[in-house]
């Protein structure tokens, strides 16, 4: 019995390597890694979009908590806006949005295949 556990999450393994090769070649990861190299090279765009992720960490905590943040979240968008006419944070926002948007499709097909999806749409409504 041991052994075909251990045979089947050799498989499972083996198979989440060949879908990770797959995703690394997707048009979005290969997108994604670009934009983030072009961002990493601009020490202006890197420190605007790491206080960007501060913000929206910030705002994320505080909509966990159930807080109304009207500032905060007012806060949020402007710089959004403002991140967004910087061509490198733009492209980069915009290729992270498409790769975390296949990423998320793929965990639906798990969630589908596996028949659990009626239990993450009952989870996600406990927010």
């Amino acid at each position: 019995m041991r052994d075909e556990i251990n045979l089947q999450t050799t498989k499972i393994l083996a198979g989440c390597h060949t879908l990770a090769a797959l995703l690394k070649d997707s048009p979005e990861f290969v997108a994604y890694q670009k934009a983030k190299e072009a961002v990493g090279k601009n020490e202006q765009s890197l420190e605007l979009l790491m206080n960007f992720r501060t913000l929206q960490m910030r705002a994320q905590v505080a909509h966990l908590g159930k807080e109304e943040c009207p500032a905060l979240d007012k806060e949020l968008d402007d710089m959004y806006f403002t991140l967004s006419m910087y061509p490198e944070i733009n492209d980069f926002l915009n290729a992270e949005y498409r790769f975390s948007k296949l990423v998320g499709e793929m965990q639906k097909v798990f969630a589908v295949e596996l028949g659990v999806e009626q239990a993450a749409m009952e989870l996600s409504h406990l927010n």
